[in-house]
């Protein structure tokens, strides 16, 4: 079963709170507020299966999370489901947070000695009783309503309800309680303020209750929260004038006596690891410090398949073998570095592995924004059982899983010019062109190209900070609009590669700052040189690349430059293709970088059921329409080859209004 994750809103407060407010969890992950309000720094989604409700977060890292599902059924089910999501999202583990210990022994019980856990004391959360913070009965409590009882009679206070009219001033207090504090780092501050603003600017919407102090008229404490079950408050912020002695324990004490009472318990959430906001919750003395874990599972079957999986690398390498030129030394360098199972498709003939393709995930930028994409690579079939559409087949089913796993665009390289009308019949269309300048000892001379002084070229060596090295690398991908972007992991296979083929990186540095400003991937042949990347500031520092090249070989006639964006705009040569493969996923992006865009397009997908239908685009947001709507005037009628050409910039329409050169390099083609 596919899920169907949805990012979280503010417009989903109720459905999400339909299960949290009726569960028994007493998390503070639970609180809806705090699930809106966070949505920006985990990347939160949401999916309702069955009656069960499904969070799931993405890390700084790429690595997913989920939480514990809530919901009336078959738990056991629900993580067979979310370990195949999270299989298929590219985890090797489903990752469970904030497992509460009544969680834990659900999970012992389902799946005995199966999970690993790992626990944190920075992350239990402080459950009190609201009238033990109400009241502050008891000699326990006594310094507590002295600092009540002292700020009472010194000042001229006022406790008021925290309405929106009053969120302004609020922002003031913590902007200056921001400035003085020196507890947590900037970032860590910064990310709490934007949450913090979040969940005030949609105060009501969110279900949100709080309360103020003034003092002489003026705010100078305020607090709020929102329930995370039918007992159970959560309170999630806390800010005062630090200059007002006592005046945590005041708007606490305050606060808590207009907690509604059917509101039992308080849970204060985490003390972070810092060491005096734990000494300050340890002193109200919670009645639950409830731990939680993070529980880890690498398999939720019970038969393991390694063997399987060892049979079909074998025979998959086999194949590439048979089917490709390619040497030996790099079939052992793609299987061994590259080659991953769950990225791997596999077609049987009498039952037999006959053919067999690679879905290789990258990121694509798209804009200020980026695609989950996936290269198909390696596709191949055995000679004998070519001709009967195992190919296509494989492709057809290549595509439907990529849109299970909400893969935005497939991208691919045709190995012969005749492929590409082979992959055009699975609605793939060229959109990368790639661009060749030849370049002689002559054309460098009669152009008198401006090379900078102010720079010099080196040739890489494992001495140099690879780090900086790939920053660089990496910036100027992400810079580039629509480009397949590589990680740190990929960075290193490529060069790698470019090794094993005994070729080089040039590296021009800033002669002052010795910072770098450009770089080239370079491959020899014969007396000539071929640069298959080209990456700097400005052509001036190109013209160093070349300068350096031909000076330092004698031999050297010629340089092939090559590139899959044009300096001119000229018609570049096909050189790759693309497909949308998830609609939906996809203008979730295209929406967020192009807010403007206005029309209702009719998306026509022989290959994917899923993305057929009508869309409509408009205020930011998009809908895909129910067949019962009516059909929008103005209706744009596409094929997914189209809407591909169109969503990527090489068509001026779909409120993209330049053309636009999307960029695939370095693909170990």
């Amino acid at each position: 079963m596919k899920i169907e994750f949805k990012p979280i809103s503010v417009e989903d407060k109720e459905k999400i709170a339909a299960f949290t407010c009726r569960s028994t969890s007493q998390n503070c992950d639970f609180a809806v507020m705090n699930i809106c309000s966070w949505q920006f720094f985990y990347h939160s989604e949401y999916a309702i299966v069955n009656d069960f409700l499904i969070l799931r977060f993405k890390f700084d890292d790429g690595c997913l999370g989920y939480m514990f599902p809530l919901g009336d059924g078959d738990v056991r089910s629900f993580l067979d489901i979310m370990f195949q999501d999270a299989i298929q999202n590219g985890e090797k583990d489903l990752c469970l947070m904030g497992v509460t210990l009544d969680e834990k022994q659900q999970l012992d019980r389902i799946l005995p000695d199966r999970f690993h856990y790992i626990s944190k004391r920075d992350y239990f959360d402080y459950i009190y009783r609201r009238l033990d913070l109400a009241v502050l009965k008891g000699k326990r409590y006594q310094s507590k309503r002295n600092h009540v009882n002292k700020f009472t009679n010194k000042y001229n206070y006022e406790y008021v309800e925290l309405t929106p009219d009053l969120i302004p001033e609020c922002l003031e207090v913590e902007e200056r309680w921001r400035a003085d504090n020196t507890v947590s780092d900037y970032e860590t501050l910064l990310n709490e303020s934007r949450s913090m603003t979040l969940a005030l600017k949609n105060f009501e919407k969110l279900g949100g209750m709080g309360g103020a102090i003034r003092v002489d008229g003026r705010i100078v404490a305020f607090s709020f929260g929102s329930p995370i079950n039918e007992d159970t408050f959560c309170v999630h912020v806390e800010k005062v004038d630090a200059n007002i002695e006592g005046l945590y324990s005041v708007i606490n004490q305050m606060f808590s006596s207009h907690i509604p009472e059917k509101y039992t318990f308080v849970n204060r959430e985490e003390d972070l690891g810092i060491e005096g906001l734990r000494k300050a919750k340890l002193s109200y003395l919670p009645s639950i410090l409830l731990e939680k874990y993070v529980a880890i599972i690498s398999d939720t079957s019970e038969v393991k398949i390694s063997a399987e999986d060892a049979e079909v690398k074998n025979r998959v390498m086999d194949l590439w073998r048979n089917c490709f030129s390619d040497t030996e030394a790099f079939v052992q360098f793609f299987f061994s570095r590259k080659y991953k199972r769950r990225n791997t498709l596999v077609g049987f003939d009498n039952g037999e592995i006959v053919t067999a393709m690679q879905l290789m995930p990258y990121k694509m930028t798209y804009g200020n924004n980026h695609l989950e994409s996936a290269y198909i690579a390696g596709v191949c079939t055995q000679k004998e059982s070519r001709g009967k559409g195992l190919s296509s087949n494989l492709m057809q089913e290549a595509l439907v899983t990529l849109n299970q796993r909400n893969v935005d665009i497939a991208t691919l390289i045709p190995a012969t010019e005749n492929l590409f009308d082979f992959y055009a019949k699975s609605g793939f269309i060229t959109v990368f062109e790639k661009y060749e300048q030849v370049l002689t000892r002559e054309d460098l001379a009669n152009n008198k190209r401006c090379v900078s002084d102010d720079h010099y070229v080196e040739e890489w060596d494992k001495k140099c900070n690879f780090n900086e090295i790939y920053s660089y690398f990496n910036k100027s991908e992400c810079e580039r609009d629509f480009c397949v972007v590589h990680t740190y992991e990929d960075w290193m296979d490529v060069l790698d590669d470019l090794y094993n083929d005994g070729g080089k990186m040039l590296i021009v540095r800033d002669s002052f700052s010795k910072g770098i400003s450009g770089l080239a991937l370079v491959l020899k042949e014969d007396t000539n040189f071929q640069i298959k990347e080209l990456m700097t500031d400005n052509e001036a520092l190109s013209a160093n690349v070349y300068c350096y090249l031909f000076s330092n070989h004698i031999d050297c006639q010629e340089l092939t430059i090559r590139t899959v964006t044009p300096d001119n705009k000229e018609q570049g040569v096909p050189f790759a293709m693309a497909r949308v493969t998830n609609v939906s996923q996809l203008l979730n992006v295209y929406v967020k970088e192009y807010p403007t865009a206005s029309f209702a397009v009719e998306i026509l997908d022989n290959q994917i059921a899923e993305n057929r239908g009508v869309y409509r685009v408009e205020n930011g947001a998009f809908r895909k329409l129910e067949k019962s709507d009516t059909r929008p005037e103005n209706l744009i009628s596409m094929d997914i080859s189209q809407f591909t050409e169109a969503i990527l910039g090489k068509k001026s329409q779909l409120g993209i209004e330049e053309v636009i050169y999307p960029y695939m390099s370095m693909m170990l083609e």
